[in-house]
């Protein structure tokens, strides 16, 4: 359920983006990894919460 996913997004964020914040393609990555793992309607949810 998307609602249920929505208070665990920092953490989300937290668990996939690499670890250091100087590296660019973060970004790309944490959202790569986001939809491969459960669908692009929670990137959407996401982009729109954030």
């Amino acid at each position: 359920n998307v609602a249920e996913l929505l208070p665990t997004v920092p953490s989300l964020v937290t668990h996939f983006v690499v670890p250091d914040p100087t590296f660019a393609h973060a970004d790309y990555f944490f959202h790569k990894n986001i939809g491969n793992v459960y669908g692009n309607r929670v990137l959407e949810l996401i982009n729109e919460y954030s």
